[in-house]
Formats: C-alpha cells, structure tokens, sequence
C-alpha cells in the first residue's frame, strides 16, 4: 500500500515557506505605506518595518485559518501573501497612531489623556 502521509520534514518545509511568504508580505506592505507616512529616521523605519512583520508573522496565519483556508504553500501561498501584506499595512499604520498619539500627549498626565479619550475635542481644519 501506498503512504500518502506527511513527514515532519514536508510539514516543517511547509511551516517555514508560510513563514518567508508572511515576512515578505509584512514588508511589502510596510514598503508600500512609506510613501505616505514617512519616518523621520533609519532606526524608526527599521523599527516600523520589524512591528510590520511581526504583525504579519503572527496574524497572517490564524486569519487564513479563520477565513476557513488552510495554510498550503505549495497551493496557497498568494493568499497567505496578500493576507501579510494586509497585517503588514495595518501593523506599520498602528505603530503610527500610536506614536503620533504619545507624541502628542507626551507631557499630560494620565487622567487628562483618559478625559481627552472619553471626550474628544473636535477640531476643524482652518479654510484659507
């Protein structure tokens, strides 16, 4: 009879391919966001682009699986792919407001950041 069964070796092969298609997917779209939001320095678009993918290496996978596609790189890779591309984008956008937000309110004290959160203050852009 034929063993049509997986080995640890194919399933690893499998593991670390999802892996490399998820790193180049978080850097992509953490590339692709540069332009709009550009870094100050090197060492905060390094930093950037490390929360990119790592948002991308833990969040490509288990969206894929809750989608309901299971993970086949052989098969599959062009989803896991876009879908680290996707976490990339929104992991480098985050690490943005994020920081803007504790720029912003780098000198408050905590219970007037709370306030300002619960009751925002709109503002409106001056016309010319």
């Amino acid at each position: 009879m034929l063993n049509f069964t997986k080995d640890k070796g194919d399933k690893m092969l499998e593991w670390v391919s999802a892996k490399i298609s998820s790193f180049i997917g978080g850097i992509l779209g953490g590339l692709s966001i540069l332009s709009y939001i550009p870094p100050k320095d090197t060492k905060e678009a390094f930093m950037r682009g490390g929360v990119s993918v790592g948002f991308a290496l833990m969040f490509a996978q288990p969206i894929l699986l809750q989608i309901g596609l299971e993970v086949q790189p052989n098969e599959l890779w062009m989803y896991e792919l876009g879908i680290a591309f996707l976490c990339g984008f929104v992991g480098y956008s985050v690490m943005n407001w994020v920081a803007n937000f504790l720029a912003k309110n780098q000198n408050k004290d905590i219970m007037e950041i709370g306030r300002e959160i619960k009751n925002p203050k709109k503002k409106r852009a001056k016309r010319k």
